[in-house]
């Protein structure tokens, strides 16, 4: 299984975004990650359970926002 750094692009496992792709920008706490999700055409951020995601073999450069939303759409 992938480790959960920054980068990681991630399927969500649970609740409302279930099945939706999202990247990892940072952990926060022992359980929690902030990930990048796709919103219209930009990126939104949220606070998650590492429970409710899974861990994907692609990890991006998250630097710029342009890489985050190409994996996020494609």
């Amino acid at each position: 299984m992938p480790a959960m750094e920054p980068g990681r692009v991630c399927i969500k496992t649970a609740g409302r975004d279930a099945g939706a792709r999202c990247v990892v920008l940072r952990r926060e706490g022992g359980n929690f990650a902030i990930v990048a999700q796709a919103f219209r055409k930009k990126k939104k951020e949220r606070k998650v359970s590492m429970r409710h995601l899974e861990p994907l073999d692609v990890k991006v450069d998250i630097s710029s926002e342009e890489n985050i939303l190409q994996v996020l759409k494609g």
